[in-house]
């Protein structure tokens, strides 16, 4: 599992070289943000088909959005959505995702190192999420987003799983 992670970190920094520049509004968005957080560089990048911001990057920190961002989400759900992510670089989260996940390859034997794991993760998210408050109504929209992303992402999966004829016919477990 962890060498999994290892592995997309290392995907989403190659695959960061060849991305596009975000549109002016969101790197400006990104931006405004970013000086209120106290952040100094932060690269803004467009992916098409990704579902939500994602910020990586421990020498070149990096915010990647959706390449549809500002069509699928007003502007308040963007502002607390990037703040989120502008959170876990401020916190140089993904340095200390690397320790960790270092320290679970060495150690992966020993429990105290995947619950050390699974709380460090657990804080980088907290703190993010608190950060989403800088922006007016900030919490709020990021719940709404989560929420509905969440929808979307079960109705996904229900469409892909009925779309496979087998799963019907598995015995339920009732």
């Amino acid at each position: 599992l962890e060498f999994r992670r290892v592995l997309f970190r290392s995907a989403l920094a190659i695959a960061a070289r060849g991305a596009v520049a975000a549109d002016d509004a969101t790197a400006r968005i990104v931006g405004e943000i970013a000086r209120d957080m106290g952040l100094r560089r932060v690269h803004v990048v467009s992916w098409p088909g990704l579902e939500t911001p994602v910020a990586f990057g421990v020498r070149r920190p990096t915010v990647a959005v959706p390449d549809d961002l500002a069509v699928r989400h007003g502007p308040e759900e963007q502002g607390a959505m990037l703040a989120h992510e502008l959170a876990h670089l401020l916190g140089r989260d993904p340095a200390w995702m690397v320790v960790g996940e270092v320290a679970c390859a060495l150690w992966w034997w020993h429990p105290a190192a995947w619950w050390a794991m699974r709380g460090l993760r657990s804080a980088c998210e907290r703190t993010a999420d608190a950060a989403a408050s800088l922006v007016p109504g900030g919490r709020e929209r990021l719940a709404e987003v989560l929420v509905r992303i969440g929808r979307e992402g079960d109705r996904k999966s229900t469409r892909l799983n009925s779309s496979h004829e087998w799963i019907s016919r598995m015995p339920s477990s009732a």
